[in-house]
């Protein structure tokens, strides 16, 4: 995100175009999509009261922004799908103008990376981590269940998660926040588990102070029950598994202990050093303290 744009979007789209050509034409397309996203990320015009929450997918995305939504409005359940009123960024790359009706306070979310957010942002972030063992069961069944019947869990296990990184490299960038980038860090599983402090750490971030009337609401309408029971709201518009089951510590169960082995390897290799608390050796999830 940036306070000013010193070239327009078109203009550095259509030069990082020509880069991408050298790097084969099977690639183009995936690395197009990306390079949209990220000029579209930094040359955004965020307001100083912009909420944005950040994830890798599957890790609590629309349960943070029900909560925050809660919290910053008078909680109603009027609207069709909660991008109506949250929608992910990178979605507005064609019709950025539809971010801008968006009454402010607004609330994106994104699963951009880091480096997308390098220049100088006004935007309070909302970065939500979790066990990365749930994370990758998480993301299997969801595809699974709604667009790949046939997914095998060790070649997606393998392809998308361990030989790219992805999840690992993704956390550590977040978490080392170079940029010093204004971020409120959340634990996916205290916010499951201790909702109401979380509640309290969100209102104190955003400089509020709810009733306990707004409070206990909140606490309702973010309850595993009733989003389930209003899935339709919170999935995609034509999915009824987006809501699986709402617990933690269930990953590391689909993971034999080669893989195990692999992925406590590359864990301790870039994440160990921020002290997050996971135990992958047991079966226990001890606690996470971000500041």
């Amino acid at each position: 995100m940036n306070n000013g744009t010193h070239l327009s979007f078109q203009a550095r789209y259509n030069r990082m175009v020509l880069k991408l050509v050298s790097a084969g034409w099977k690639k183009l397309f995936v690395l197009e999509r990306q390079m949209k996203k990220k000029i579209f990320i930094q040359e955004f015009e965020a307001r100083e009261d912009d909420i944005c929450v950040v994830t890798y997918m599957r890790s609590g995305t629309t349960l943070v922004q029900m909560m925050l939504y809660q919290l910053l409005t008078d909680g109603n359940m009027n609207f069709n799908h909660l991008s109506d009123i949250s929608p992910l960024l990178e979605d507005a790359i064609n019709a950025p103008q539809q971010l801008q009706q968006l009454p402010s306070p607004r609330i994106f979310k994104t699963h951009g990376d880091y480096k997308y957010f390098r220049r100088k942002s006004n935007a309070r972030i909302v970065y939500v981590v979790r066990n990365g063992m749930d994370v990758a069961s998480s993301i299997f069944h969801y595809h699974k269940n709604y667009d790949n019947p046939d997914l095998n869990w060790d070649k997606f296990l393998t392809n998308n998660f361990m030989d790219r990184l992805s999840w690992f490299k993704y956390v550590e960038d977040w978490l080392e926040n170079k940029n010093r980038l204004n971020v409120c860090y959340l634990k996916y599983e205290d916010v499951t588990d201790n909702m109401r402090a979380t509640i309290e750490k969100l209102a104190a971030f955003m400089k509020i102070t709810p009733t306990e009337a707004t409070i206990q609401r909140v606490m309702e309408r973010c309850s595993f029950g009733f989003m389930k029971e209003h899935e339709l709201k919170f999935g995609r518009k034509t999915d009824q598994h987006f809501i699986r089951k709402g617990k933690s510590n269930t990953g590391q169960f689909e993971f034999s202990e080669a893989q195990r082995t692999r992925f406590i390897e590359l864990y301790n290799k870039h994440l160990e050093r921020f002290n997050l608390g996971y135990d992958f050796s047991v079966n226990t999830n001890q606690g996470l303290k971000l500041a």
